[in-house]
Order: structure tokens, then sequence, then C-alpha cells
């Protein structure tokens, strides 16, 4: 974070352009790194999500994915049910993520169906 406090403020403007964020997003962003997708990563993991392979075909999702799992206000209650029960499906009732999980895992299916398979971890 101290690596922003010397940027010029149109810097920090043009850098949070650049990722599509606002400047007020891009600060708690930068606040959170590193690590700030590691919940996401194991979220993926768990839901049987190629985080890899999902960054390759769908690169501007996995930047939403991690964009919103970074600001989410849930992260400390995500990371105690990931690692308490990683398979109770609470999770899906708070975090802003969980829709478009369900349309990925949904896109794999049809992908799936059609012989063309690549989106998650276990096919």
């Amino acid at each position: 974070m101290m690596a922003l406090d010397c940027c010029d403020p149109a810097e920090m403007t043009r850098m949070a352009h650049d990722i599509g964020v606002s400047e007020t997003d891009f600060r708690v962003l930068a606040g959170r790194w590193p690590g700030s997708s590691d919940l996401l990563s194991q979220r993926m993991h768990q839901i049987d999500l190629d985080a890899s392979e999902i960054a390759r075909v769908e690169p501007d999702v996995t930047r939403d994915l991690q964009r919103v799992c970074s600001l989410c206000a849930g992260r400390r209650r995500c990371r105690h049910d990931l690692a308490s029960d990683p398979s109770a499906p609470a999770w899906r009732e708070y975090c802003p993520n969980a829709p478009t999980f369900a349309a990925l895992k949904s896109e794999h299916s049809k992908r799936a169906k059609q012989g063309n398979d690549g989106l998650s971890q276990d096919a």
C-alpha cells in the first residue's frame, strides 16, 4: 500500500481505470494484496472449478471474481466456513460470487455434454 502513496493522483486514476475499478476499490484491493484471492482459489477448488482454465478461457470473468472476492464483506465468515466445513452450502447465501460460480458450473455442464469439457478439475 505504501507504494501507492507515492503515486501521482493521475497515475492512480489510470491504474484503476486499466483494471476496471474505481479508485476507491483500487486502494482497497491494493491494501489486501497479496493473498486477496486465496479464499477464491480455495472455494473454486472446493466446488471443482479449475481456476487456471477459467482464467485462460474467461480472463474478464476471472478478474471480476477476484475483484468481488477481494472486496467482499464476508471474508471472515468465508475463511471460517472453508476451514470448518468446506462442503456446507451456507456460503451460497452470502457469497457475492455464488451466481457466477453457478453460471460457470452450468457452462461446464453444457460443454461436457457437447464433448468440449474444460472448466472443471475433475472432468
